[in-house]
């Protein structure tokens, strides 16, 4: 084995969103491909369960903290220590593994502030991705304000947060990102924290073709849908920057034209219409036959980083309507079966109305070509060459 790069992350790896997703794919395009130089450096498969028991040991620690009434600055010193404790033991883990790489990309923020403030090589060739939809600060103040904190109070809270994302942006030697549209939600971040984008690197994110339990009849019959119906899905959180209430007023625009029939999976905190022409089948660990079904995905971002879900609808030859913003601009010039609109509800309500189902194979033939997961690690391989050569 000739181990040359080491990917960081302190999670374990699981098929789902975010890192842990993204690098689980990674993983699986290592092994395919039998590429050894890269080493994913994360939480041991044996001490998932212990983990995750202790997690959730902490949550209700946490809950009975709040319950409690304990002031906001004891909680955070709490929080600090504790986040302190567990990196240092996760470097201390994978320390003799880090020592055989010079190179090291990190998929956090955190993860690459805490490296940095135990490790101080020169000799490091650091890469930083971040894979929040905005700069991870942002997205946590608006989890504090989504939890009844004020914006005040939110930010105050995210401010150790926004000092890690400062320094590790500013510190990583090259900074990642899927594509040149992606970086739009972090542009107005690193013109106010002078962040050279001249460090800026990009590498496409791909996917193994998503897959399905239900074939399309045995889903409608199921949801009790009629087979002359077209299908509006949205599959993902249920929030206000993906869009979520976007898709729910086109759903009342459209609530006497019976053509057309709205469903959404997930979970958030916007609730569903309660409408004629409208299903919510809330989280499912079966989006694929959403998908699959439905003659029309809606990705209605008001802004976005890149998403994973475009892709998996295009293994599937699903066709998209999605917002013209962040890294959805970069499947415009790409002749898909993708429409683009603004972020009103009454224009994709028009655009629903007025585009026809294409069955032309576009969209799987693309992801044949250039977003199968078997082109992942080789393509992260030729980067990390590129970045050392």
């Amino acid at each position: 084995m000739n181990i040359k790069y080491s990917v960081i992350l302190k999670d374990t790896l699981k098929p789902a969103g975010g890192p842990s997703g993204y690098l689980y794919n990674l993983k699986k395009s290592l092994e395919s491909n039998n590429i050894d130089s890269i080493q994913l450096l994360t939480y041991g498969l044996g001490q998932d369960k212990v983990r995750s028991s202790r997690k959730k040991a902490f949550k209700r620690y946490i809950k009975k903290l709040k319950t409690k009434l304990i002031p906001v600055l004891i909680r955070e010193k709490y929080f600090r220590q504790k986040e302190k404790q567990e990196y240092f033991s996760f470097y201390s883990e994978i320390e003799s593994n880090l020592k055989n790489t010079r190179l090291k990309h990190f998929h956090h923020t955190k993860d690459f502030y805490y490296y940095k403030s135990l490790y101080n090589n020169s000799k490091d060739i650091t890469l930083l991705m971040s894979h929040a939809p905005e700069p991870p600060h942002i997205e946590l103040e608006h989890v504090y304000q989504a939890d009844g904190y004020s914006k005040k109070r939110a930010v105050f809270l995210a401010k150790h947060q926004k000092e890690m994302d400062i320094y590790s942006f500013k510190n990583a030697d090259y900074i990642i990102f899927p594509c040149q549209e992606a970086v739009a939600p972090y542009q107005k971040f690193f013109d106010e924290f002078d962040i050279d984008i001249k460090k800026l690197r990009f590498i496409i994110t791909t996917s193994d073709p998503l897959k399905y339990n239900l074939p399309v009849e045995i889903f409608k019959k199921n949801h009790h849908i009629s087979t002359k119906k077209t299908i509006l899905a949205y599959v993902g959180r249920k929030t206000k920057i993906k869009g979520y209430d976007i898709f729910c007023d086109a759903a009342k625009l459209l609530v006497d034209d019976t053509r057309f029939y709205f469903i959404a999976a997930g979970a958030g905190p916007i609730p569903s219409p309660a409408l004629k022409n409208f299903l919510d089948i809330g989280w499912t660990d079966d989006p694929g036959s959403l998908i699959n079904s439905a003659d029309f995905l809606i990705v209605p971002n008001r802004d976005t980083y890149f998403d994973l879900g475009i892709i998996q609808a295009l293994s599937l030859n699903t066709s998209l309507l999605m917002t013209h913003t962040g890294g959805n601009r970069w499947f415009a010039d790409k002749h898909l079966n993708v429409d683009f609109f603004d972020t009103k509800a009454q224009t994709l309500a028009e655009i629903i109305q007025n585009t026809k189902v294409c069955t032309s194979e576009n969209n799987v033939r693309f992801f044949n070509k250039n977003l199968n997961n078997k082109y992942f690690a080789p393509n992260y391989l030729k980067l990390y060459e590129g970045l050392t050569d």
